[in-house]
């Protein structure tokens, strides 16, 4: 036997619970697996010790390693957070922890108020931890600080005119818009205006520095008196916050806007004000006038700062100060310069000797913060912020200070700094031995010089050079300037052990007098010396800054989209192609051929009030398409970013984060910033760090540009490829141009044309294209009678071309046709879909906007005068549900378009499409410019040939090419550019999601193959008989669609997504009939013939049973909705009502017969208003008639399986429609009623004159009467229809349609289910439940509240919580009526707090129980009908609403949604309320849903 061998194999701690399992079973295994002994040891060692022979030990080091791998990324790692601070990571809704993982890129998890990090890789862990570190070590000190500090605002009228009024001045910065306050009127400045200071809020500033030095003072903390730092900085103070009716006001009075940084106790807002600090005044400003520097502390020439973060999330702070080389004395007889040491915890010893011999160093604490008061001065280019601070010599023991092991830990890896001359830092961190957990977060370098420009006060100027590490290590950097007022007198008092609040404050206007000189005297030295030079604009451009700018401008750049499809549908030869050409000032053609398929421009226009040009150069020599290019729009923003930074004396563009009233940026008593651009992760800055790490290739840019001041700020240049440096220098070129000339913002509108062909062919094809973001032109050619029957549609055969005579057709319907699908569009999109907010004067109610454009003005019918006919027509379109799209009609003559005498109608047409579009919500929408850049990648794909591509490839060009990454980013994306139809894209399916179309043409001329028939030529001969049954039957087999397709598509896949979008948009739809060899076959909606109307109407005329009609809210049968709710009827009546016949299909005309009853059959009408059902028995008497006039009951008419046959149609109708509408986005708003046609209007001729048309036998089905099937049934016996002037006869019996809807004591109603359960009396009869009148009385009362009311219960009844937590039936039922007598009452917040205390499901609903489910709002009710459908629980729901198992069975298997489908279904049949819900869940034992309510 082998001697045992030893070996160690390293695992980090966090991890070795994984390895080993719960009750060890993981390491058990491992041991059996290898015949090792694996000894975990003890819990802070990082491995495991393996003893065993040379094989055992490989296999069990195997095992480990595989588990490692399995475990890599995805491991539990608990985040020790304090309770106390838990809230600030995650966030109200979890928003922070989002972040947090958008930031880092791990996935955050929150379980019993632990979180904890479950995916990730080792670096991004680090930075979420530390990420979070840095929220709780700012808690830390603002838990510390929050009660004793204190924030004011201030405004000083030095410089400006008496009673000078101000205004706010808008200035946008990259997360939030600020204001600056301006004098409201200009004035010449006057050296008199300097003297004029506002002695009130100095008086006021005084009240409050008194108030913190006596806070200060009488905190007693340690024996150690309290001392004070003091100073002052100059910046500029922007107001964050201001309320829209602030902004709106125009001027203020100094009085006025100090009000409004008062914080109010509760209720009204209040200005805040973020102080950016001006670090860029240069160095030599004092010295160059001739002020004098104070050497008396010159023994220490810097200092220097680091800020670490521990590992249990404090954060600690190492002083260290450098003193001169020759210097004679002992460190510690030197004193420290502006007694900036302070708070100390302990002093470091340094090891190294030089480095002890010329440093000292400690371990410090922030200085509690009292008192910041920003003072605002309108009338100059700078604000002051004065700071006040409470220290101590050595730190008191506070929330903020980690335990003393930490501290050391800390301590003793700086003790082995060193210092050198050589590192351009100075000192030098050990490379080794890095405590475990820390983290670097910030480090600085100063040099400071001092002058005295008056007796008793000094300005402090501090050369700093700061350095940043992010989590990943890399560092950024930045040098800079920084100024600090004192008052000398102040700071020794203040610095004593003995000194008296009172006397400081009388010392305070001088300070401020010493603040304004020095303010005054930088900003005229800065104006008058200038601190930098400017650099050219052709070096600029081309340089490093420009560079980096171009790099900024891909990965955070944000442009508004101000694109705007305009669209022109209407009938065939209405005039849209020479609209078009009226629009672009072209030359009318009349021979002007139809539109086939869609006429799209190439380029993209502005849209102006003059003619509107494709493709041509503007006089600035612009081609309009490139002023919405990738290239045109980065430039855009790198050049504003350019000339922001093209000078060195720059303001710091470095907002103060909100979090209350805390500047949580400030460090100590200098400010300790960090870069501005805090919306970029760690990953995104390493990403850009990482292409500025190498040379770049262009010297004589790099030598020009190094003449320039910004040398500094970029010294390494990203290496480009020839591609990436040609692309770089085009877009150089247009930076340049840019640079040189002053542009104005960009709120130029730019669109597209697109033209849709008439032919009624194409139609179907037309939805699949049209969008909410569109502009529309519905065109009518006025030469028409809008009421007169369109022109016949012509469609091709095989043989020859046929006319479909027997379409009904007017020409007002086709523009009713247009309407509906427009508007239709609304839905699909809400943001489109609901009202628009009251505030724009130009749009009309509801988005899109569609424009009626009336041509052929020239010639209107009858000679009539065509402004009259076009407001006729306007004003019915206007009438109907659509109307509110409408927003003008215009009255337009094409053929005088091109000449010199324009159409005034076709000028009036642009001016309001331009005032229009730039009215719409969406341009004013930013998308990030790198999806520009997407866009034009897929365009060269397109040009390149590529027709479509994968979603897989579309996912990849983005992450490869673009650097769009997240998931959610790139699904936005595609809506993004198929709202503009830039590309086709819909996710509805699996087989849709996968393919993003590139070329719009090529999908049209894809669908056209199949939507029309192609004529007869020797090489179709093999394809002649399926064309033939394509065009007389409308059922296109699988054999011939490969065949037309053939050529434009080759993958089978490509096949299967282009069908699935076919089927989505019913161009066709699976026919459930295989032909013999099993291929599958599509019957094409569009194919289909019109039947002649008169033998239609004859045979429903002869039917046994009135006619059920389905009425649609609209007013219109929504497109597409016919041929698919055939498609549903026919499968689900294939197997056991229809006969082996095949169904007799027409365009708008269907018959079923009936396999039960010979001869029997079911006719589906549709009209354009509403779809009609008839039940024909197949044979003719008079049986109804006898009926009728016997007055005997239906039942006695018909056949018992004819009544069960029609009443199971009946309901299995409103089931279809519900899953369709579940199925289809484009019919989630259909809102449809059952019902009937008033048989007094319709069959005593009464409708012979009409009111609203005044015309004789009017045709007109919106002019029926139609009665829901809920009023049928509301009124006892006859029912009296109202609606007649001239019936002799206005009364009917619902008993004629008891075969489709049974009597009313046949409905099985839900209503009033709760009633069942409880009863609302007041006293205790039979066992009914009371509550005590003074409970009552309180609950009626809004001001008592609502624990009160909870309390009086729970006394009253003796109820603990023990009895609340498990209630009784009795308690339970108490309870329930309490909830109900709440809700009653609207006392919801009553509902709330008892739901806290008892179980779920035992309360009431948040909405009143009497309120019908239809109103209930939609994201609630979906939330809760998801919720229910996922479990088979949904059955026994359904079932408790009476659903038979056939339709239980239907809806399981034709909707995702089935709860959804089924309440709107009972509730189009009974009444049904939240309270009837609520209690028909908790009857199901569903109380957590049913508290959903």
């Amino acid at each position: 036997m082998d001697a045992s061998l030893v070996a160690f194999v390293p695992v980090p701690i966090e991890l070795k619970g994984h390895v080993i399992g719960k009750h060890r079973v993981v390491l058990n295994e491992m041991i059996e697996l290898s015949g090792t002994t694996i000894d975990p040891g003890s819990r802070d060692q990082p491995g495991f010790t393996i003893t065993g022979n040379e094989e055992g030990i490989e296999m069990a080091k195997q095992l480990i390693s595989e588990k490692l791998e399995e475990l890599k990324d995805n491991w539990d790692e608990l985040i020790e957070i304090p309770d106390r601070h838990k809230g600030r990571v995650i966030g109200k809704w979890k928003t922070k922890l989002r972040e947090l993982e958008t930031e880092t890129g791990v996935r955050l998890f929150v379980k019993e108020r632990e979180v904890y990090i479950v995916r990730g890789t080792e670096q991004q862990r680090r930075r979420a931890k530390i990420s979070i570190g840095k929220i709780v070590a700012e808690a830390r000190m603002k838990d510390f600080e929050n009660e004793l500090y204190k924030v004011c605002s201030y405004v000083d009228g030095c410089h400006l005119p008496v009673n000078c009024k101000l205004k706010l001045e808008e200035t946008p910065e990259e997360d939030h818009t600020y204001y600056r306050l301006t004098p409201a009127e200009h004035f010449e400045r006057e050296d008199s205006y300097n003297n004029w200071n506002d002695t009130v809020y100095q008086s006021n500033l005084g009240d409050e520095v008194l108030i913190s030095l006596r806070k200060i003072i009488n905190n007693v903390e340690t024996a150690e008196n309290p001392k004070v730092d003091m100073w002052c900085h100059l910046g500029t103070s922007l107001i964050r916050a201001p309320g829209e009716e602030d902004v709106l006001q125009q001027t203020w009075s100094i009085e006025e806007i100090t009000e409004k940084f008062q914080k109010p106790d509760e209720g009204e807002s209040f200005w805040k004000v973020s102080f950016t600090q001006r670090d860029d005044i240069p160095e030599d400003i004092f010295k160059r006038n001739g002020y004098v520097e104070i050497t008396e502390d010159d023994e220490y020439i810097s200092r220097y700062d680091l800020t670490y973060l521990t590992p249990c999330f404090h954060k600690l702070r190492c002083k260290v100060w450098v003193a001169k080389s020759n210097i004679k004395k002992r460190l510690e007889d030197i004193p420290i310069p502006f007694s900036d040491v302070k708070n100390v915890l302990e002093e470091i010893y340094f090891e190294d000797d030089l480095t002890r011999a010329r440093c000292r160093g400690w371990l410090v604490l922030k200085s509690r913060r009292h008192l910041q008061s920003d003072i605002l001065f309108p009338g100059c280019e700078l604000d002051c912020r004065f700071t006040m601070r409470e220290r101590r010599d050595y730190a008191v023991e506070r929330g903020d200070v980690p335990k003393i092991e930490v501290r050391r830990t800390l301590s003793t890896y700086l003790s082995r700094l060193t210092w050198t001359d050589e590192d351009a830092f100075g000192l030098r961190l050990p490379d080794h031995n890095f405590p475990e957990g820390f983290h670097l977060l910030h480090k600085r370098c100063c040099k400071r010089k001092m002058y005295s420009t008056r007796p008793g006060f000094s300005a402090i100027i501090s050369q700093e050079n700061s350095w940043w590490t992010d989590p990943s290590g890399n560092e950024t950097n930045r040098e800079s300037t920084d100024l600090h007022l004192h008052s000398e007198e102040c700071d020794k008092l203040l610095s004593s052990s003995d000194w008296q609040p009172e006397i400081i404050v009388q010392k305070l206007p001088a300070f401020l007098e010493f603040v304004k000189e020095i303010q005054g005297y930088v900003v005229r030295e800065m104006k008058e010396t200038g601190s930098t030079r400017t650099v050219p604009p052709e070096i600029l451009a081309r340089g490093p800054s420009a560079l980096k700018a171009y790099y900024d401008a891909l990965d955070e750049g944000k442009i508004c989209d101000r694109r705007v499809p305009l669209m022109l549908v209407g009938q065939d030869r209405s005039g849209k192609t020479s609209l078009k050409k009226s629009l672009k000032g072209m030359c009318f053609d009349p021979e002007e051929e139809s539109t086939v398929g869609i006429d799209l421009d190439r380029y993209h226009f502005q849209v102006t009030t003059e003619m509107w040009t494709t493709g041509k150069k503007n006089e600035e020599g612009d081609v309009d398409e490139e002023a919405i290019s990738f290239e045109e729009n980065v430039a855009r923003l790198a050049a504003n970013t350019l000339k922001k930074t093209k000078t060195v004396s720059e303001f710091r563009s470095e907002h103060i984060a909100d979090e209350g009233d805390y500047d949580l940026e400030e460090t100590d008593d200098l400010l300790e910033v960090i870069p501005s651009d805090k919306t970029v992760g760690p990953e995104k800055i390493e990403s850009t760090e990482a292409r500025l790490s190498t040379e770049h290739s262009t010297g004589e840019i790099l030598k020009a540009v190094g003449e320039a001041p910004d040398q500094k700020a970029e010294e390494n240049l990203p290496y480009l490829t020839p591609e990436q440096e040609s692309e770089f220098q085009e877009i150089a070129s247009r930076i340049e141009r840019k640079l040189k000339l002053e542009e104005k913002e960009d709120e130029d509108i730019y669109s597209i044309l697109w033209d849709f062909a008439g032919q009624s062919v194409y139609y179907v094809t037309h939805p699949l294209f049209l969008t909410a973001r569109a502009i529309y032109f519905l065109v009518y050619d006025l030469s028409q009678n809008p009421d007169e029957k369109a022109k016949p549609l012509v469609k091709q055969g095989v043989y020859k071309k046929s006319q479909d005579s027997f379409n009904l057709k007017t020409n007002l319907d086709y523009l009713d046709f247009w309407m509906n699908s427009l508007a239709s569009l609304a839905f699909q999109h809400p943001s489109h879909g609901e009202d628009l907010e009251p505030g724009s004067d130009v749009l009309p109610q509801q988005l899109p906007v569609v424009f009626l454009v009336c041509t052929h003005a020239d010639k209107p019918y009858h000679g009539r005068d065509p402004f009259e006919i076009a407001n006729e027509v306007y004003g019915t379109l206007k009438e109907r549900p659509f109307g509110t799209h409408l927003f003008d009609v215009y009255c337009v003559d094409n053929t005088k378009s091109g000449s010199e005498s324009e159409c005034q109608e076709v000028k009036r047409l642009r001016q309001d499409v331009l005032s229009v579009s730039k009215e719409l919500p969406h341009v004013k929408e930013v998308i990030p410019v790198k999806w520009l850049k997407y866009e034009k990648t897929l365009e060269c794909m397109k040009k390149e040939g590529q027709k479509w591509i994968s979603l897989a490839k579309a996912k990849c060009v983005a992450c490869d090419q673009c650097e769009i990454e997240s998931e959610d980013e790139f699904k936005t994306l595609l809506n993004f550019l198929h709202d503009l139809r830039i590309l086709i894209h819909f996710d509805d399916t699996a087989e849709l999601e996968d393919m993003v179309v590139l070329d719009t043409q090529w999908l049209i001329d894809v669908f056209k193959k199949v939507i029309t028939v192609k004529p007869y030529h020797w090489k179709e001969k093999p394809f002649v008989d399926l064309w033939c049954r394509l065009e007389k039957e409308g059922i296109l087999e699988e054999k011939l669609l490969e065949h037309v397709w053939k050529p434009l598509i080759l993958h089978k896949e490509t096949f299967e997504s282009l069908v699935a979008i076919m089927e989505r948009f019913s161009l066709l739809c699976l026919w459930p009939l295989p032909d013999v060899s099993g291929n599958k076959q599509y019957l094409v909606p569009s194919m289909l013939k019109s039947h002649p109307p008169e033998a239609v109407m004859k045979l429903v005329s002869t039917a046994h049973m009135p006619s059920l009609v389905l009425k649609f809210e609209s007013g219109k049968v929504p497109s597409g909705l016919f041929p698919r709710l055939v498609l549903q009827f026919f499968l689900w009546g294939k197997e056991m009502f229809w006969s082996s016949a095949k169904p007799k299909m027409y365009h708008s005309f269907v018959r079923f017969f009936l396999s039960k009853d010979a001869g029997g059959s079911v006719i589906l009408l549709c009209h354009s208003c509403y779809i009609e059902v008839v039940y024909h028995r197949g044979s003719v008497d008079d049986g109804l008639g006898n009926a009728l006039r016997c007055q005997r009951s239906m039942d006695i008419c018909y056949k018992e399986h004819e009544l069960t046959c029609v009443r199971v149609i009946c309901r299995q109708f409103g089931l279809i429609l519900e899953c369709m509408r579940n199925q289809f986005c484009w019919l989630n708003s259909m809102r449809y009623t059952m019902g009937i046609i008033c048989p007094v209007c319709r069959e005593q001729s009464a409708n012979d004159y009409c009111d609203k048309h005044q015309s004789l036998d009017c045709k007109e089905e919106d002019c029926l009467h139609f009665w829901p099937q809920s009023d049928l049934f509301a009124s006892k016996g006859e029912v009296f229809c109202d609606k007649s002037v001239c019936a002799h006869n206005s009364r009917f019996s619902p008993e004629r349609w008891a075969p489709w809807f049974p009597p009313q004591d046949d409905q099985v109603s839900c209503s009033n289910y709760c009633e069942n359960i409880l009863s609302l009396d007041t006293g205790y009869k039979d066992g009914t439940l009371s509550v005590p009148v003074e409970i009552l009385d309180s609950l009626l009362s809004p001001s008592n509240d609502c624990k009160d009311v909870v309390q009086q219960l729970k006394d009253k009844f003796n109820l603990d919580q023990v009895v609340l937590r498990d209630p009784d039936p009795d308690k339970m039922k108490l309870t329930r009526y309490l909830a109900r007598k709440a809700n009653i009452e609207g006392r919801y917040d009553v509902i709330k707090e008892l739901r806290s205390l008892v179980p779920a499901g035992t309360t009431a609903p948040l909405l009143s129980e009497r309120l019908p489910i239809q109103q209930i709002p939609i994201s609630q009710l979906s939330k809760l009908t998801v919720a229910l459908s996922v479990s088979d629980k949904w059955k026994l729901f359904a079932e408790k609403l009476e659903l038979t198992p056939d339709e239980i069975r239907f809806l399981d298997q034709r909707t995702l949604n089935p709860v959804d489908a089924a309440l709107n279904y009972i509730a189009k049949r009974r009444p049904l309320t939240v309270g009837d819900l609520y209690d028909l869940l908790n009857d199901c034992e569903l109380p957590v849903i049913a508290d959903k309510l």
